[in-house]
């Protein structure tokens, strides 16, 4: 019984405890999308001790694109107006970009 007990408490720990790593393709670094998306590491890795945001420079959409669909990324900024191949979700849209 004390082995179950410990087994349980352990595997809470190790689930507590483990580090979530997020990374993201924020385009090119002097884009408004590169901005936003070092704003939101900022305030994440200050704010949430769970989870780490790893930010990475692309050539933008169509590079964040493959990155995605081959799982180097776990999130990105996309042009509204982008063709998104299946597998991939769409989460929000962060603001109007009418004059790409």
């Amino acid at each position: 019984m004390v082995w179950l007990a410990t087994l349980v408490a352990a595997v809470f720990w190790f689930s507590n405890s483990t580090v979530q790593h997020l990374a993201i393709g924020g385009g090119p670094r002097s884009s408004e999308s590169f901005q936003f998306a070092s704003a939101l590491q900022q305030v994440i890795n200050h704010q949430r001790q769970q989870e780490y945001v790893e930010l990475f420079e692309t050539g933008g959409t169509a590079e964040n694109l493959r990155l995605l669909q081959s799982g180097r990324i776990d999130m990105a900024e996309i042009q509204g107006d982008a063709e998104i191949p299946d597998g991939i979700v769409a989460v929000a849209r962060l603001y109007p970009d009418a004059f790409h």
